[in-house]
């Protein structure tokens, strides 16, 4: 099974809860999923304000796009940086 977690505001809903500082954080922002077998993350936007890779890309949202490991992605802005390892 793929081990998968949520991003957000919102503690009903995610895993990695976001403190009400990050005003442009979404309650469920995005989901992440990582398949160990070819070391990639899976990451679906949920959210009205964007999810955002290293290069600026936005995904489009409720589709699932593929990162690799490693990968920083930014929430709704880039005062809020993920980085998945």
């Amino acid at each position: 099974a793929l081990p998968i977690f949520y991003l957000g505001k919102d503690p009903k809903h995610a895993n990695i809860v976001f403190s009400n500082d990050y005003k442009n954080v979404s309650r469920l922002h995005c989901s992440v999923t990582f398949d160990e077998k070819t070391n990639k993350y899976y990451v679906v936007d949920c959210s009205s304000n964007g999810t955002f890779l290293e290069n600026k890309k936005r995904l489009v949202k409720g589709q699932r796009t593929v990162v690799d490991a490693n990968t920083l992605l930014s929430l709704a802005n880039e005062d809020c940086l993920v980085r998945l390892k």
